[in-house]
């Protein structure tokens, strides 16, 4: 038996909007792995909050909506705010579930919401596992880069030093030998 949801009201709409892109923004990988390494500097995290806010505003206050529109704007944000350039296609796909849920928050339809509150549990594992792996490949390479600098550091100053030319051949004459290179 299906309960009759009476109208929403324009802020109950821009709520349950505000809510369904904090839970895409939370299972969103490259947005928190861009939040976890600042990549928009200290205030990543406020920034990626502000994000959320300006999106709800920004899908709230345009009529004519379309996901391309969300598309740019959030292409431009993540690189002007994170320097950062999404080429994994989350950008279009975060695009296209926040218009598809706002389409159905206008039909006074909840479901794509309650499919976003059902998966998030296991979307935050995925995140978590996504901003571990981009730890470990860092702190990776940022040993390897350790390593080659301490490379030269095992080297005795004796055996750094340059080799020595031989001596030179002096002919009966007295003058010397010149030879070249390659037979050195």
């Amino acid at each position: 038996m299906s309960s009759i949801i009476p109208p929403f009201t324009a802020e109950q709409r821009e709520n349950l909007l505000a809510e369904a892109v904090g839970l895409v923004f939370s299972s969103w990988s490259l947005l928190q792995v861009a939040v976890a390494n600042e990549w928009g500097g200290h205030e990543s995290r406020e920034k990626a909050e502000w994000l959320e806010e300006v999106l709800v505003e920004f899908v709230t206050t345009n009529k004519q909506i379309e996901q391309f529109d969300v598309e740019d704007f959030l292409f431009d944000i993540l690189g002007e705010e994170f320097s950062c350039v999404a080429e994994d296609g989350s950008v279009e796909a975060v695009s296209k579930t926040v218009c598809k849920i706002w389409d159905e928050l206008k039909e006074d339809t909840l479901t794509g919401l309650e499919g976003l509150r059902a998966r998030a549990p296991a979307a935050a594992r995925v995140v978590a596992q996504a901003i571990q792996t981009t730890e470990i490949q860092d702190s990776d390479s940022e040993s390897d880069g350790d390593d080659e600098e301490t490379e030269g550091d095992d080297i005795p100053v004796e055996d750094a030093k340059p080799p020595q030319r031989p001596a030179p051949d002096v002919d009966e004459d007295g003058f010397e030998l010149v030879t070249s290179r390659r037979r050195r």
